[in-house]
């Protein structure tokens, strides 16, 4: 594989876009896949169905990781 094309590659990986994937998402997240399916079974995180498959908003999965923030209690 040349440079150009690996430079190519990497870019598209690291630039998944606005709508992700279970795949995607929890490579976002550093969770897995499983994880992910049973917070949506659950209601627990934002995602939207198409048919069977499962996709997500990079910026509501953001949003709801930084509603799952705890800060520690000195800067409250």
């Amino acid at each position: 594989m040349d440079s150009v094309h690996s430079d190519e590659c990497a870019t598209a990986i690291h630039d998944e876009g606005p709508i992700l994937n279970i795949k995607e998402a929890a490579k976002l997240m550093r969770c897995s896949g499983s994880l992910l399916y049973q917070q949506c079974q659950r209601g627990a995180i934002p995602h939207i169905r198409l048919g069977k498959r499962i996709l997500f908003k990079r910026e509501d999965i953001l949003a709801w990781l930084d509603g799952l923030r705890r800060m520690p209690e000195e800067f409250v």
